[in-house]
């Protein structure tokens, strides 16, 4: 049994970057990749990855639109972004976490620093989305529905047999 790597989508348009960060990625995840906002999205909407790494500063459809475009749609909004681009820029950094970004990294970066901002988000999104135990109560009360639900045309139900059947 093989474990399924994650699915990182990279959206940069530099030739040089993207196939640096390919090589460094795919070590660990399965990559795929775009050159532009506008062919990650269509990209996107085909495969659903488990992350997105897009520079901001893109042809077509910039970083920032692509953002938008996938925050407003909850098919993706769950999907964790980080951003990156050359311009250390406050007001788009707080524009980028505004609208959605999970993490914002000015160029040039440290790839373990990414592998790490990575690890942290797949960590965090794999924790919120893990399905919840149920509680004591929320068992008693399936117990009790499962056994109702048993016995609907029976019309001579009994308290006493549905404590048995939930052990109380």
């Amino acid at each position: 049994m093989s474990i399924k790597k994650p699915v990182i989508c990279v959206v940069e348009d530099n030739q040089v970057m993207l196939d640096r960060m390919t090589e460094v990625l795919t070590l660990q995840f399965q990559v795929v990749t775009a050159g532009n906002g506008f062919q990650a999205y269509q990209l996107i909407k085909d495969i659903t990855p488990d992350l997105i790494i897009t520079e901001i500063i893109l042809p077509e459809l910039d970083g920032m639109q692509l953002l938008k475009f996938l925050q407003t749609d909850h098919k993706f909004r769950h999907i964790p972004i980080v951003m990156y681009t050359a311009v250390n820029d406050e007001d788009n950094m707080v524009s980028a976490y505004e609208n959605g970004a999970s993490d914002y990294i000015i160029k040039p970066f440290s790839t373990k620093v990414l592998l790490a901002k990575i690890h942290r988000l797949l960590r965090k999104y794999k924790e919120e989305n893990r399905p919840q135990e149920l509680s004591a109560n929320d068992n008693l009360l399936a117990k009790m529905d499962e056994y109702i639900t048993q016995n609907v045309s029976n019309p001579d139900i009994y308290i006493s047999e549905l404590s048995k059947y939930i052990h109380l």
